[in-house]
């Protein structure tokens, strides 16, 4: 069998791997959102048979309809992760085009991958010539996968983005055995996640002080999955939550698929109890009756919290952001500057800021237990800062070939 890395090689994304046996699997295709540009993989050398999407995130779904251009590949993957995708998709059209910003598909595009799903759940195999697919649940989000393809007498297991810890949005993943080879996520390769319950009670006591304050407390989210694990830690105070942006849709999303979830009831309850926020009006509205607001971007690079930041920037308010920002967003430069840069101007942000880490990825540990209990016979790291170091190390302890591959590289195994 053959990989070739098209990206997410030695960097964090635009994931996307083409794998050929008797046949060609595209494991993922997505995009990576700069603040000048937006990157996205290369093209694979041969007609893939199939597009398997691991999980809805951009960086592994949004350059996924470029592939229909030339191609017709079947769209394997669950009923979460192609619902949400779809309503990502449909937003980055719509960045892209209020941004004149260049992407390598259209409606056309878009209309040929939606028409092409193959619905397919956990543990269960579907052929694509004599090429065998079978998802397992990865945790990390709704719906997440590990994708495990077998062709030619050979296994290959791609580890998607996962985590091995329950949280209260999803159970933890899944880790198959008898793998030949695997392909592994390094997003935090580095370093371990602090103790979670350590986390969500910072956020709780922050909240706490906030509505005993009479105060304001704005809390950027992604909007798949990191809204949802929100809500879930702060389920007491959900009559208190103002909740806007994408979020609300990629829940209504996952509360349809309680199949995925580690508690589907308490999802709705508190979906049930929370203002959802619909329109400018509304948001008006709560900024005086709310004293949590839940809103999209997570990296405050879009959506509503452009608003709230203008509203309450200058006011008693608290910013908790509850994961990674990278260097060159806004909300990076937020937390560094006190600066908030939008497109029409940048403004003085006064609030008190915080930075928790409620990270659905694996930490380093998690990383290296996954490796350990699954004992491939080699294994490519990808979708990191640091693969090449993260790659010696795992060959050191687990006396196994790891390599970091890069972008464009083709590896027969």
């Amino acid at each position: 069998m053959q990989l070739e890395f098209l990206g997410g090689a030695r960097e964090v994304g635009r994931a996307a791997v083409a794998v050929s046996g008797s046949g060609t699997v595209c494991l993922d295709y997505g995009m990576m959102v700069g603040e000048d540009e937006i990157g996205f993989p290369l093209p694979p050398s041969s007609a893939p048979s199939a597009l398997v999407l691991s999980h809805a995130h951009l960086d592994h779904v949004g350059a996924a309809p470029a592939l229909y251009r030339k191609w017709n590949p079947a769209l394997v993957c669950n009923g979460v992760t192609y619902d949400t995708t779809k309503i990502l998709i449909e937003d980055a059209l719509k960045i892209a085009r209020k941004d004149m910003r260049h992407m390598p598909y259209g409606r056309e595009e878009y209309g040929k991958m939606k028409r092409a799903r193959v619905d397919t759940g956990f543990f269960k195999k579907a052929m694509f010539g004599r090429m065998e697919v079978t998802l397992y649940p990865a945790g990390h989000i709704p719906g997440a996968s590990g994708v495990m393809v077998k062709s030619d007498g050979k296994c290959i297991f791609y580890s998607g983005d996962f985590k091995l810890e329950d949280m209260r949005l999803v159970k933890g993943g899944y880790v198959p055995k008898n793998v030949h080879t695997l392909i592994i996520e390094s997003t935090y390769a580095e370093r371990d996640h602090p103790d979670r319950r350590v986390e969500e009670k910072r956020l709780l006591e922050i909240v706490d002080e906030v509505v005993a304050n009479d105060e304001r407390v704005i809390i950027p989210v992604f909007a798949v999955g990191r809204a949802q694990e929100i809500l879930l830690i702060l389920e007491k105070y959900a009559n208190k939550i103002a909740f806007d942006g994408m979020a609300r849709k990629a829940s209504q999303i996952a509360s349809r698929y309680g199949e995925y979830l580690a508690d589907p009831a308490r999802l709705q309850r508190i979906l049930s109890r929370v203002k959802w926020v619909t329109d400018e009006k509304d948001r008006r509205s709560i900024l005086n009756r709310y004293p949590i607001i839940v809103t999209t971007a997570g990296m405050a690079s879009g959506g509503p919290i452009s608003y709230y930041l203008s509203r309450l920037g200058k006011s008693e308010c608290r910013i908790v952001f509850v994961g990674y920002l990278p260097h060159g967003t806004p909300a990076r430069t937020l937390l560094d500057t006190g600066v908030f840069h939008t497109d029409t101007g940048s403004f003085k942000v006064r609030c008190t800021m915080t930075q928790l880490d409620l990270s659905a990825h694996a930490g380093r540990n998690e990383l290296f237990k996954y490796i350990e209990k699954m004992r491939p016979k080699q294994v490519f790291c990808v979708h990191g800062e640091d693969c090449v170091k993260f790659a010696k190390e795992v060959e050191e302890r687990f006396k196994v070939g790891a390599h970091a591959p890069k972008n464009g590289e083709v590896v027969k195994v």
